[in-house]
């Protein structure tokens, strides 16, 4: 190993000043860039081996202060990840370029890209017997944009949009719905209702606002309000799954309040609850 220290250039108060050092064929340049005085601001250090883009599996790796870096080393690792599982590129310690997970089976799990260490553009998620499990794009790493999940049987899971990685706009989540074949030997689907929803709403940024639908398997309404940022206020209705009536009456900021009204299956009035503060203040039988 040998080495030297070699002053560049001095600008006002600050010099720069670069350090060489060589050891078994691999080039260290370390430099530090110190205000006058000798307080250092900052320190960068770049690795360069005699194969200029080196290939290691992700276990010869260690991450530190989100960078990755070869283990026993201080400088942020550039070159090709590439194994059985896992497959990309890493520039100065970040992921960069396009990235390919597997699984075992050597299926794919998913595919995107990365930008300077963050999800960047659109990603595609599969199951292991490679039907599609969902897809949708990142915007400097969160979600950004629609976004659709599927069952293993490639029936719809969820959909909707998200906007700086939180869920906004229109959300319509599914019951999962089994196939089959039939004894003639042609493909079936056993649809548990028309639609096939379990909830259908709206985000504002994370949060359930408006009206909000949840259904019964059978496509019935299960229960129907209102949110304001993940809190019931107003109106509720909730319905047994013949469709009758099975209690309703109002919320404020999340707490029954008022009067709500309890019925049977046939839709005879059980009884008459009032609410006050979170307590029932009278109650009447029929």
């Amino acid at each position: 190993m040998d080495g030297g220290s070699t002053p560049l250039r001095s600008i006002g108060r600050t010099v720069v000043r670069k350090r060489i050092l060589t050891f078994s064929g691999v080039v260290l340049f370390l430099s530090s860039i110190s205000v006058y005085g000798g307080q250092t601001i900052d320190t960068d250090c770049i690795q360069k081996s005699v194969d200029d883009n080196p290939t290691v599996e992700l276990e010869d790796l260690v991450r530190r202060d989100e960078l990755y870096f070869r283990k026993f080393s201080v400088c942020p690792f550039t070159g090709w990840v590439k194994q059985e599982t896992v497959r990309g590129w890493i520039r100065d310690g970040k992921r960069d370029g396009e990235w390919f997970n597997f699984w075992d089976n050597g299926q794919l799990i998913n595919r995107g890209l990365w930008l300077s260490g963050l999800r960047q553009g659109p990603w595609v998620g599969y199951f292991p017997d490679g039907k599609l499990h969902h897809k949708g794009s990142y915007s400097n790493g969160k979600r950004q944009g629609p976004w659709v999940s599927y069952f293993s049987n490639g029936k719809l899971h969820h959909k909707g949009s998200y906007l700086n990685g939180e869920r906004h706009g229109s959300w319509i989540i599914y019951y999962e719905v089994e196939s089959g074949v039939t004894t003639t030997g042609e493909s079936i689907v056993f649809s548990i209702s028309e639609h096939d929803y379990q909830f259908v709403g709206q985000y504002d940024n994370g949060k359930m606002v408006g009206q909000w639908t949840h259904y019964w398997e059978n496509g019935e309404e299960k229960s129907q309000g209102t949110y304001n940022l993940n809190i019931k206020n107003g109106l509720w209705v909730y319905y047994f799954d013949n469709g009758q009536v099975k209690k309703k009456g109002s919320y404020k900021n999340g707490t029954q309040d008022g009067p709500w009204f309890h019925y049977t299956e046939s839709g005879d009035l059980l009884r008459k609850n009032i609410w006050k503060d979170g307590y029932i203040v009278e109650e009447v039988e029929g």
